[in-house]
Formats: structure tokens, C-alpha cells, sequence
């Protein structure tokens, strides 16, 4: 079973998430900040990163960043970034940081399906 770790302050979000995933099939991880998020990363070697940009404690750019470093589960793991904002800027930031997407919220439905269909082989990121 693939495993998804989501890093969102908000409860709210990472519950619609995480119900989204576990229906999908997809065992189910969270984390409130970022530093909690990176423990989970490296103990649990998830599929499937979703975290908040903004992320408290560590950022989604710098957990990214850190991740991508790493040699092995890590390194490889589908990183997508969500932001309440969808500024330009932020698409390039998540790019450079070595993100494979980048979710705008609220992160829709159809969102998470097209963003499963890429974390199952079926799809390319943009």
C-alpha cells in the first residue's frame, strides 16, 4: 500500500485530504509543522509528500529542499507544495525547491484525482 504524508497546519485541510487519500486506498500520515513532517519523512519514507508551503517549524521549501538531498526513499517521494496564494512566484519557488506540483487550496476533488493518477504511474508533472 502507498503511503501519503500530509504537513498542514489546519486541521480542517488535512482531514478532507487524508479521507480523500484513505478512500483512494492510500495509508495516511499527518503532521501539524514541518519539523514533525520531516521526523515522519525520514522514520516512514512516505510515496506521496503534500505540504504547506507556509508550513510552520519548516517550510514546504526547505523541507523539500532537505528531502531531495537525502539518497534513497526520500529523495524520490511525489513533493507537492499547496499555498493558499498560487502567486507566480511561488509555482518558480516550488519548482527550484524540486517540487513535482503545486496545488493552489482548496484543493478540489478533481485536484486529487488527477494528483493520484500521477502518484500511481498514470500522468506526468507539470
Amino acid at each position: 500500500m502507498k503511503t501519503a504524508l500530509l504537513i498542514d497546519e489546519d486541521r480542517v485541510v488535512r482531514e478532507s485530504l487524508a479521507q480523500w487519500l484513505r478512500q483512494a486506498g492510500v495509508a495516511v500520515i499527518e503532521a501539524a509543522d514541518g519539523e514533525t513532517g520531516r521526523d515522519l519523512a525520514l522514520t516512514h519514507k512516505p510515496d506521496l509528500i503534500l505540504c504547506d508551503q507556509l508550513a510552520p517549524r519548516c517550510n514546504g521549501f526547505q523541507l523539500c529542499r532537505f528531502l531531495r538531498t537525502l539518497p534513497g526513499p526520500h529523495s524520490r517521494a511525489l513533493f507537492v507544495l499547496t499555498t493558499s496564494g498560487g502567486y507566480g512566484v511561488d509555482r518558480h519557488g516550488a519548482v527550484e525547491a524540486g517540487a513535482d506540483e503545486y496545488l493552489v487550496k482548496p484543493i478540489l476533488e478533481h485536484d486529487l484525482a488527477g494528483l493520484l493518477e500521477i502518484f500511481r504511474g498514470g500522468g506526468n508533472t507539470t
